[in-house]
């Protein structure tokens, strides 16, 4: 096989094939490979550690909704069934309010977390 028939196979590859083949020298360094040590490298890791900074975020956030599912009683003020004044506003007593009947709606949405991450797991489960 001659190196010409080698060097259109390979694509001219090698430096032997490029040395005989200018045009084809011209055609492979408009390519503009990017190295590590160039900018866009260093930008790919500056974006990596904020995704991992995100996804560190998510998962305490996730662990935090966890626990309220898991251990309500730690962070509700009160029985999700305990009656206080109707349509009280946010106060020291009740951060978000009472709702129509006078349940305490922060009560409400931590005992209502068990119910939600219940479904987000058997959803989940299912899918997989």
């Amino acid at each position: 096989m001659s190196t010409e028939a080698a060097c259109i196979e390979s694509s001219c590859i090698t430096e032997a094939c490029a040395e005989e083949h200018p045009e084809k020298q011209q055609e492979n360094s408009n390519l503009n490979f990017k190295f590590p040590g160039e900018p866009l490298f260093r930008v790919s890791r500056k974006l990596e550690g904020l995704l991992g900074q995100l996804n560190q975020g998510g998962i305490l956030l996730f662990i935090f909704f966890l626990f309220m599912a898991l251990f309500p009683s730690f962070l509700a003020p009160y029985a999700p069934n305990e009656r206080f004044t109707h349509y009280e506003e946010p106060s020291w007593d009740h951060f978000l309010g009472t709702n129509d009947i006078g349940n305490d709606i922060l009560s409400e949405l931590v005992y209502g977390s068990r119910i939600s991450m219940t479904v987000g797991f058997a959803a989940a489960l299912i899918s997989t």
